[in-house]
């Protein structure tokens, strides 16, 4: 079998298929307080979000929506404090900090789940083509989704011998799901919560009891 890290494109593996996108804002959210808004998705079932924010117009600059920011230098005093979906709404909630009235920005898309079957809607792409052999695409090797208990660790072997990009997404402490902060393989999973890739396995130790899903791209990471 071919390299699939020598491939900008092949039909042998599936892509990841942008079903939903939206850019919104929280304005006026004041000191010291959250702030959130529920926006409709009407996909019929619960969407694999990615995305980002920031706390100025121009995302500059921009943070993943899975990243947990926490106490430093570069700590904004506005920050994302849930970006999850359930069967029916996206939750997005914002924490300001600061002693002043603040607004936050946020750009979203949307994945369907391996575990759908339905049809999903078609996104237009801003650039005006669906598809171009001119640019690199993810390519799917293994994808699903697996329950596990708080605190516990499963294991998902891909055995690709190099470490690939992963994405992962789990319950939050609201029960919707939300993108899962990804370490990095060296990082120890000893009291930490979140996925670990290495050169054969995907681990992921639970924060929340639930359901899992995982996206393992053929790309390296």
């Amino acid at each position: 079998m071919y390299d699939v890290r020598n491939f900008l494109f092949t039909t042998d593996y599936p892509m990841p298929s942008v079903v939903w996108k939206y850019e919104g804002s929280i304005e006026n959210v004041g000191s010291v307080s959250t702030k959130s808004i529920t926006i409709p998705h009407n996909l019929g079932f619960t969407p694999l979000l990615l995305g980002a924010w920031s706390t100025n117009s121009d995302f500059n600059p921009s943070y993943d929506i899975s990243n947990y920011i926490g106490a430093g230098v570069l700590q904004p005093d506005m920050q994302l404090n849930e970006c999850g979906a359930d069967n029916t709404n996206v939750v997005v909630e914002a924490f300001n900090g600061s002693s002043e009235t603040k607004t936050l920005y946020f750009s979203l898309v949307a994945f369907v789940p391996s575990t759908y079957r339905g049809s999903t809607p078609v996104v237009s792409d801003t650039t005006k083509y669906q598809f171009s052999t001119s640019y690199n695409y993810p390519k799917i090797v293994k994808e699903g989704v697996v329950n596990i208990n708080a605190g516990s660790i499963a294991t998902i072997p891909h055995k690709l011998g190099y470490i690939p990009q992963v994405k992962v997404w789990g319950p939050n402490t609201n029960g919707r799901l939300s993108s899962v902060y990804y370490m990095d393989s060296p990082a120890s999973l000893s009291g930490a919560y979140g996925p670990q890739i290495d050169e054969n396995n995907l681990k992921i130790q639970a924060q929340y009891s639930g359901d899992y899903h995982y996206k393992i791209y053929g790309d390296e990471a």
